[in-house]
């Protein structure tokens, strides 16, 4: 099944022209149009070890594209998610550099003046955390006397984006939240309070409506998991053995949508 449809499939011999492109004039031209195709996420790779593992290429790319610094930050692993970032960025002819952060270092990022992606001031902050990123998953069912725990989680994620603010100015990304396919109670986890599905829910609409009157930008990883189907998304052995928050095969869609 194909998920971006609407490019070109990559050619057959598409690593063949990825070990074979040389420093030289039409280099960056190169570059982009192999980056134009519907690529995987291995394909994304050996596209950008070829682009940055080159001194001349990479800087032929930096003098003749547009700029744009990312930071990142995640409660997952997105080590092997830069590089689809970086391959996906070429597509629409922008040079990519991304701040990544230490694994699960998410407040200190953004609280210390002196964090990586602060000092380095990006031009935005992309905060990718899952569900699995807020107290949503621990805190079901905690209180006795229930109040629901999406505005907590809402105002962690405020604190989080007020802190780049203030520490580097760069716009804030922030995701809505894929629901992972367990039920507690079927049909009724979308009705009663409590539920990670309830509060997942609560959480995205409270969302949409906060980020829609700031200057920030949502990046509704909700409908793209929906579109796809939430079982598909979810890989909870490449969750346990590398902390990757959603499957390689959607990796490149969803980078598709965060260059968007």
């Amino acid at each position: 099944m194909r998920f971006l449809p609407w490019l070109p499939s990559a050619p057959d011999d598409f690593s063949a022209q990825c070990s074979q492109l040389e420093p030289g004039d039409k280099a960056v031209a190169t570059i982009i149009e192999l980056a134009s195709v519907e690529l995987t996420m291995n394909q994304c790779h050996r596209l950008y070890r070829k682009a940055s593992g080159s001194a001349e290429i990479s800087t032929a790319l930096q003098k003749e594209l547009p700029q744009f610094k990312l930071g990142l930050i995640s409660n997952g692993t997105f080590d092997l998610i830069v590089p689809v970032l970086v391959a996906t960025a070429l597509r629409y002819g922008i040079c990519l550099e991304v701040i990544l952060a230490d694994f699960d270092q998410v407040a200190q990022e953004a609280f210390n003046p002196d964090s990586a992606i602060n000092q380095a001031k990006p031009d935005a902050v992309l905060i990718a955390l899952d569900y699995r990123g807020y107290p949503f998953a621990a805190n079901t069912w905690a209180k006795s006397e229930h109040q629901s725990v999406a505005g907590e989680n809402l105002e962690y994620l405020q604190q989080l984006r007020e802190g780049f603010r203030v520490n580097c100015g760069g716009t804030c990304i922030v995701q809505t939240l894929a629901t992972p396919p367990n039920f507690l109670m079927g049909s009724l986890d979308s009705q009663v309070d409590g539920t990670l599905r309830k509060e997942i829910s609560d959480f995205n609409r409270a969302l949409a409506t906060d980020v829609y009157s700031c200057a920030d930008l949502l990046l509704d990883v909700a409908e793209l998991a929906n579109m796809i189907g939430t079982a598909q998304w979810f890989d909870e052995r490449q969750w346990y053995m590398g902390r990757m928050p959603v499957a390689n095969e959607y990796v490149p869609i969803y980078c598709e949508h965060v260059l968007r």
